[in-house]
């Protein structure tokens, strides 16, 4: 829904887009087919104008721009005004707010780089068992 969204995607399924451009370059014949993408916003996963360039698959966009320049990446979660904008291969990777760029797989970023305190009431854990410096347990 949205114009010029899907415009080039031929060999899609399991996918959503909403928004103006969203997904316009989803197509690529040189893959089965491009599925599980959801992109909601303008030009969100917008992609590289080269279709078969565009194999990233099960990724989440939410917002203006975001992760509008994928093109390889796959098992991303974008929220925000143009996060994960300039994500082009990472995969398992998720960027929540205005701005927040990852600058590698498999990595989580909280806000963009003005972002100077990350808030909760609760415990912050890690499977590795690390906690950052400066940080107390109770």
């Amino acid at each position: 829904m949205g114009d010029s969204t899907l415009l080039h995607s031929r060999s899609i399924s399991n996918t959503v887009a909403v928004g103006h451009k969203a997904l316009i370059y989803s197509d690529n014949s040189s893959v089965s087919k491009v599925s599980g993408n959801t992109a909601v916003g303008y030009e969100a996963i917008m992609g590289n104008e080269v279709p078969s360039n565009n194999t990233g698959i099960n990724n989440t966009a939410l917002g203006y721009q975001t992760i509008k320049n994928l093109t390889t990446g796959s098992n991303n979660t974008a929220l925000g005004f143009k996060s994960m904008q300039n994500n082009i291969d990472f995969n398992n990777s998720t960027a929540i707010g205005a701005n927040a760029e990852v600058n590698q797989s498999n990595q989580i970023k909280l806000g963009d780089d003005n972002a100077e305190l990350v808030s909760t009431s609760g415990i912050v854990s890690s499977g590795k068992g690390f906690l950052a410096k400066g940080i107390n347990e109770s």
